[in-house]
């Protein structure tokens, strides 16, 4: 990526684990392209567990919400830090 080429900075939904009903939280990602994105640190909250880690590169999908909008999820772990 040259100096001249923007970070395109996006929130998608990982699952949290453990939580006996199903819930999301958005987590920061940088768009790598190609349905691709790179999970940013950030604090995890240590009663939380996440589907993906920061650092893990996911595919995403589009995917509706229950307001009619679109928005993209993980799909699945490209490339995992752990």
């Amino acid at each position: 990526m040259s100096a001249a080429t923007a970070l395109r900075i996006e929130t998608i939904p990982p699952r949290l684990m453990n939580e006996g009903i199903p819930l999301w939280r958005l987590v920061r990602t940088i768009a790598l392209g190609a349905g691709r994105s790179v999970i940013v640190a950030q604090p995890i909250p240590a009663y939380q567990a996440w589907e993906f880690a920061p650092g893990d590169v996911v595919e995403t999908m589009i995917r509706p919400t229950s307001d009619g909008l679109t928005r993209a999820a993980p799909a699945a772990v490209v490339l995992a830090t752990a």
